[in-house]
């Protein structure tokens, strides 16, 4: 009986550990989800940070954007937060504060 058992569990295990077990990369890279993210705002950004939230369903791109408008006095500034879908590249929000 265990023989028969090692028999059967074995081509199991063999194809558990081959499969990535469902999960796909992302396709948009941090730089593409930069490029999507300045395309929503107006003004020019000076600072910049993107975080992969990969815990997110479906995992996106968050894209901080920070700059004036131009005119714009040294003691303003504008901010945005965009969040990109990192299989498509799609905007899923903006927020600007």
């Amino acid at each position: 009986m265990l023989e028969f058992a090692r028999l059967c569990l074995t081509p199991l295990a063999i194809v558990a550990l081959s499969c990535p077990g469902g999960v796909v990369e992302p396709q948009v890279s941090e730089q593409q989800a930069v490029d999507v993210a300045r395309r929503q705002v107006l003004f020019e950004p000076e600072a910049v940070d993107a975080e992969m939230a990969a815990d997110a369903q479906p995992p996106v791109w968050r894209v901080t954007l920070r700059g004036r408008l131009p005119g714009q006095s040294v003691f303003d500034f504008e901010e945005a937060t965009v969040t990109v879908d990192a299989f498509t590249g799609d905007v899923i929000g903006v927020d600007q504060r």
